[in-house]
């Protein structure tokens, strides 16, 4: 290995480049992954020791157009140690003979590319993988220089930080792999296996926290001695997050760069976090830091983006996801984040284009094709929507189930035909409880309560709500003042003032006990005082609503802020609430679909105030549009709009 003047060497990075199989056998273990991959974990644990992380391996050699490369010769070794700031290099050998396994290996010094020593560790039938590996981290360490206090650390058994099954193991690393490409799916299967050979496996229950039911961190937590030490601040952190101990979960990564600088996962998670914490600057900040550790973070280009949006940003949300298109044209998740940033700019058109790009890679790609049948919907391209819902594959994913069901409903909804909607909301809520097992899903509920309310039927609506408040207590919900808010709506809209009042009391305690913004109480509030008839009022407090509202309840926030403004005679007040109201492209406004399109209804009526004709043209069309087969029972503002639509084309 020739030396390189120009490289930085970190003062006790170590470089484990992949292990070379001289003779591999025809099997399904990937000798080269595991003994790499093993010897990068014990090594790690020493605190005077910076191993390059097998990850991060992994992505210098995908930047030197090396990806999956596992045979390194001496010049690929040198520029893999160069980019990864590397003081050491090991490099190694597999030799495998009726499975008694010999490890040999080099540790060079990149400075002078000389080699300090080299090591052989030989196995037998009571040796496993695991064994070979101790004595070979054993022998490496004493032949680096370092200082006497490093070896009189405890060093533990590396099958004591992972796993004692070979095979829990090399299933572990395959879910890895199939992880690191997108496939969630095949990667669950597997780590699932791997907990089939090794119940206490700890970093196998936190990556199946995250992708598939995030109560199994507590698994993670109860079996964390079985971790590695860079693992344990990873467990401790999602454990913190999904307890909402936000700062204790930030402080664990950062706590895990201090040990471990270049791991770009840590980056990323506290950009995520940071993120959801309206925190941008911050998440901007590590995200960037990933990227720069890695210029192929296709995931890291992805959230930049929207924090770039959230910023308001849009120039800069575009370069990111465009770098993220560049990096991988051909998938399709690119496409339908572009789609999103679109969105949340309020977008319409160019975000419509960016999911139908998305499906012609993939026409199947679950995300694109919901939000395009939704899109269609609000959008008014009927046809569109009721072709993609009625082809829409078969799943037996529940969540999916679900969305297929409550896009069947928002067809019939958004067009005003309330008593077909009832009838496909009695048809369907049995099927959720049969294919379930229980009613799970609060939404269709909800639905079904803002209809009777446009029929005047309180009890029905009390029934309703009272199942919400059912499905919240069984747990099926992590918000637990679930729908609360929109029912202290509907008693203080039928004249039940002090229940009412109560209810939003008690709901202003849960948020404080919960810790969780006021957001939701503000707008319950808001509903007493327009019931009551103290406009002005209502106003302050649906503006207070709006401070950290939650983006699924925006619409029906803004809705009823433009609403109360245009009581108070604040005309184009309300007709700019109005408008931001119809610029947002959420799948939950249209839960509330006979307000959204009556929204066009009520912009008409204050365009018309405020002497702006053709606008209130526009938006009289606009309703007669989406309600023009609508139930007799909302003939009334129907006939009024196509009347003023005749008056104002005769004016204009």
């Amino acid at each position: 290995i020739q030396p390189s003047q120009e490289a930085f060497a970190a003062p006790n990075r170590l470089a484990i480049m992949y292990f070379e199989e001289l003779n591999p056998k025809d099997s399904t273990d990937d000798l080269s992954e595991i003994v790499t991959t093993l010897l990068i974990t014990d090594l790690a644990e020493s605190q005077y020791i910076e191993v390059v992380s097998s990850q991060r391996l992994y992505d210098i050699l995908k930047l030197l157009g090396k990806e999956g490369l596992k045979k390194i010769d001496k010049d690929i070794a040198t520029r893999v140690a160069e980019k990864a700031h590397a003081r050491w290099i090991v490099t190694g050998d597999i030799i495998n003979v009726d499975d008694n396994i010999t490890l040999t290996a080099q540790l060079v010094d990149l400075k002078s590319g000389q080699t300090i020593a080299g090591q052989k560790v030989i196995g037998d039938s009571a040796k496993t993988v695991f064994n070979l590996v101790d004595e070979l981290s054993s022998e490496i360490k004493k032949d680096l220089p370092l200082p006497t206090a490093a070896f009189e650390e405890t060093d533990r058994q590396v099958a004591d930080v992972t796993t004692h099954s070979a095979e829990a193991y090399r299933l572990y690393l395959e879910g890895k792999d199939l992880l690191s490409k997108f496939y969630s799916k095949e990667a669950v299967k597997k780590f699932e296996e791997a907990l089939e050979y090794d119940s206490t496996f700890a970093i196998v229950y936190h990556e199946l926290a995250y992708l598939k039911d995030s109560r199994l961190i507590d698994k993670a937590m109860q079996y964390i001695n079985h971790a590695s030490r860079k693992e344990k601040f990873y467990i401790r952190s999602t454990k913190a997050i999904a307890s909402r101990d936000y700062s204790r979960g930030i402080a664990e990564l950062e706590m895990l760069l201090e040990r471990y600088p270049d791991e770009k996962e840590a980056m990323y998670d506290l950009g995520k976090y940071l993120y959801n914490l309206k925190r941008y600057d911050e998440a901007e900040h590590y995200l960037t830091r990933a990227i720069e550790v890695d210029p192929l973070y296709k995931v890291a280009y992805n959230h930049l983006a929207y924090t770039y949006q959230a910023r308001g940003n849009m120039e800069k949300a575009l370069w990111a996801i465009n770098q993220y298109i560049a990096l991988a044209p051909d998938e399709v998740n690119p496409y339908d984040t572009r789609a999103e940033i679109y969105l949340r700019s309020g977008m319409l058109e160019e975000a419509i284009a960016s999911y139908e790009t998305a499906l012609e890679i993939k026409p199947d790609f679950f995300s694109s094709r919901s939000h395009l049948e939704y899109l269609y919907i609000l959008k008014g391209d009927f046809d569109k929507a009721r072709t993609l819902i009625e082809n829409m594959p078969v799943s037996d994913d529940w969540n999916r189930l679900a969305t297929g069901r409550l896009h069947i409903i928002y067809y019939d909804l958004y067009q005003g035909r309330l008593q077909r909607t009832l009838s496909l909301l009695d048809s369907l809520i049995p099927l959720n409880i049969e294919d379930y097992g229980s009613d799970i899903c609060p939404t269709f509920r909800e639905i079904k309560a803002s209809i009777l309310a446009e029929r005047g039927d309180f009890e029905g609506i009390r029934k309703e709500e009272d199942k919400v408040r059912d499905i919240v207590k069984a747990s099926f919900v992590s918000d637990r003042t679930y729908g609360t808010a929109f029912y202290v709506q509907y008693l203080a809209d039928f004249g039940h003032i002090p229940v009412a009042e109560k209810m939003a009391d008690e709901l202003k305690d849960s948020l404080i006990a919960e810790s969780q913004s006021l957001s939701t109480y503000w707008y319950a509030v808001g509903c007493v005082a327009f019931a009551r008839g103290d406009y002005e009022s209502a106003v302050k407090k649906f503006e207070k609503s709006l401070d950290d509202v939650i983006k699924y309840l925006e619409f029906p926030f803004r809705f009823m802020l433009a609403r109360a403004l245009s009581r108070t005679g604040l005309n184009q007040a309300a007709i700019d609430e109005f408008e931001r109201a119809s610029k947002i492209y959420e799948a939950n406004r249209l839960v509330w679909s006979i307000w959204s399109v009556r929204s066009y209804y009520y912009l008409g009526q204050l365009y018309e105030e405020t002497g702006q004709y053709e606008k209130a043209l526009s938006s009289y069309e606009r309703f007669v549009y989406f309600w023009k087969n609508a139930d007799p029972e909302l003939f009334a503002e129907v006939e009024n709009a196509r009347l003023k639509i005749k008056q104002l084309q005769s004016r204009i």
